[in-house]
């Protein structure tokens, strides 16, 4: 193959990627953060933070670091356990933390002098506001998604729970074969008051959009997500190519 046809079959390549589908991912998973403190508010350097999903018993682990910080970045929505460990401390549990899509979760922990042997456990039952970043948005989670009776299984239609959400024209409606009527109609939705049709969806962190006008390539089944976020104000510059808020869903692991 001479250069001529090689440069050809390259330009056919990103015409093609640029008409059908975008090449991006966004982070639609939680995170957790915190700062671990002994009794005088001072920081807990080297202190082991093991987070725990309380419904698959998967692990994590870190280290805090020069000011007893520590983080954990794309964590699957859940519910989940924070242990501390420190010499000199006794252990720290915190239990019912909840982690949901696209939102961070602050846990801080204050240790008291002791042995490790010795336990403290704390049980977090309210709800947690959200204070890591400005984003305005809402969560639906995942018993609306799975139990709301939807009309042809769209779950796209439950993004109407969200405040600040009109549902527009035949968006709501239901084709036997894909879930929408019409081109567009799974998209048109006025979020905060932004321009129906021109908002991104993403699933796991991929977007669902293709190049023609944030038109949608598929609608998720009803049974595969188990929460979603809609997020309508203060965006975060990570997410691209929306004026008309963010729809951020997470699968069932």
């Amino acid at each position: 193959m001479n250069r001529f046809k090689l440069a050809q079959w390259l330009l056919l390549a990103l015409l093609a990627v640029f008409a059908f589908g975008k090449v991006e991912a966004q982070a639609t998973s939680g995170t957790a953060v915190g700062a671990v403190t002994d009794s005088t508010q001072s920081a807990v350097v080297g202190a082991h933070v093991t987070l725990t999903n309380s419904g698959t018993g998967d692990k994590r682990t870190a280290t805090t670091n020069s000011t007893g910080g520590y983080q954990f970045v794309n964590v699957a929505p859940g519910t989940y356990k924070i242990d501390v460990e420190a010499a000199g401390f006794k252990h720290y549990t915190q239990i019912n933390v909840t982690i949901q899509v696209g939102s961070s979760t602050r846990v801080d922990a204050a240790l008291q002098v002791g042995e490790v042997t010795q336990s403290i456990e704390v049980s977090t039952e309210s709800v947690q506001l959200e204070t890591q970043q400005a984003t305005v948005g809402h969560v639906v989670e995942g018993r609306a998604v799975t139990e709301m009776p939807l009309n042809g299984r769209n779950v796209l239609n439950l993004v109407a729970l969200a405040p600040g959400v009109v549902p527009l024209q035949n968006v709501q409606s239901s084709d036997a074969a894909t879930g929408l009527r019409g081109t567009f109609a799974g998209g048109n939705y006025m979020i905060s008051g932004g321009i129906p049709n021109a908002g991104v969806q993403f699933v796991d962190g991929g977007t669902i959009n293709t190049g023609y006008i944030n038109a949608l390539a598929f609608v998720p089944s009803q049974d595969a997500i188990q929460e979603f976020k809609v997020e309508g104000n203060n965006i975060s510059p990570e997410y691209g190519g929306t004026e008309n808020g963010v729809v951020a869903m997470f699968t069932k692991g």
